[in-house]
């Protein structure tokens, strides 16, 4: 489908099925110097194409507040990975004993854990909001069907590792976790790709898709790493600790780069869906 459309006069009645950019009603049989009976839309704009400018801006912006809470929930987490990391090498390596700490750290960690969840849970069904537009929702209901499901595969995750059974399995919970996270973050990135083509930004949308394989790659990566660490950890003495140990902090430097990347690229992706919007 191209992006435009030659638009017949405003005395012309349409011939064919064209979806309001609204409401998603039916305007075949109306003139389209006339407006939609359901909404009230202006029949000419839903006339137009595909393209992001002619489309709800209600649901651009919905979008545009869905690519700031994904950025702010990767804020959060990395918040978390370092502080929490710079507690545990003063605790465990340094021989740090910090009674504040101790007391206060752990809840206010999970604390700040559970706030990116819940603002990740609330991005991704954001900026995955379905279009009224029914005829052009066939390219994106997989990506955000799935996107939205295993979202909430991780909330449940979560949910069950640090509220109901934090002891059990801790490691390859954690596992299964970022597994679903990175899916539901790197599929939302292809979604966004999707969207930017209709801004139409090519580079933004090229970069979307090279950056969303990045994230599945390299968090699928880091998954495997963290799995190898569970396997060193329930096995006497592997020879292979060293060599896993080294792998992860690797892939996890890797990850730490793609993932602020991609925050670079939700931003960049609000910003044009804002500036879409007010066109």
């Amino acid at each position: 489908m191209s992006n435009e459309t030659s638009q017949p006069s405003a005395s012309a009645a349409l011939q064919q099925d064209v979806r309001c950019t609204v409401c998603g009603y039916n305007l075949r049989g109306l003139g389209v110097g006339g407006s939609c009976p359901e909404c009230g839309r202006a029949i000419s704009d839903s006339c137009q194409g595909d393209l992001l400018r002619y489309a709800d801006p209600n649901w651009v912006m919905r979008m545009y507040r869905g690519a700031l809470l994904v950025s702010a929930a990767f804020g959060l987490f990395f918040a978390y990975l370092i502080v929490g990391g710079m507690a545990f090498a003063a605790v465990q390596l340094a021989g740090f004993q910090i009674d504040a700490w101790l007391k206060v750290g752990p809840y206010l960690l999970r604390v700040v854990l559970t706030a990116s969840v819940v603002i990740a849970l609330l991005g991704v069904f954001l900026i995955t909001s379905q279009e009224p537009r029914e005829y052009l929702l066939e390219r994106t209901t997989a990506i955000r069907r799935l996107a939205r499901g295993a979202i909430l595969l991780g909330v449940l995750i979560f949910v069950f590792k640090y509220h109901v059974a934090p002891n059990f399995y801790s490691v390859l919970m954690g596992v299964f976790l970022n597994l679903a996270f990175v899916v539901s973050l790197a599929l939302s990135l292809k979604h966004a790709q999707l969207v930017a083509k209709r801004i139409p930004d090519e580079r933004l949308a090229m970069l979307l898709g090279r950056w969303s394989r990045r994230l599945l790659v390299i968090g699928l990566c880091f998954s495997a790493a963290l799995m190898l660490l569970f396997a060193a950890r329930i096995t006497p003495r592997p020879w292979w600790a060293n060599a896993a140990y080294e792998a992860t902090t690797v892939i996890g430097l890797a990850y730490v780069i793609v993932a602020i990347v991609s925050v670079g690229l939700f931003l960049a992706v609000a910003a044009a869906l804002k500036s879409a919007a007010s066109t």
